[in-house]
């Protein structure tokens, strides 16, 4: 997984994924934030999830850590089959 700053703006930005669980669950794993500023890039290989139960989807969420509620971009789902 990586996260780059690409609009050099001063926000930090985060990338975690969103786990679907079932039955309206939906479990956010930790955040993996980019502190490193403009135009640089973070990556992180080999993460676990342990669910504890059937994962039903995944998908990957990006953020700006901006004023007020932080500005998100979510992936489509991807289906655990």
């Amino acid at each position: 997984m990586a996260v780059r700053d690409t609009k050099c703006d001063g926000n930090l930005v985060y990338v975690f994924f969103e786990a679907d669980l079932g039955m309206g669950t939906i479990d956010p794993t930790p955040y993996r934030w980019n502190e490193s500023g403009c135009g640089t890039t973070s990556y992180w290989s080999n993460l676990k999830y342990n669910s504890g139960t059937k994962l039903g989807k995944v998908r990957v969420v990006t953020c700006v850590d901006d004023a007020g509620w932080d500005t998100c971009y979510r992936s489509g789902w991807q289906y655990n089959r």
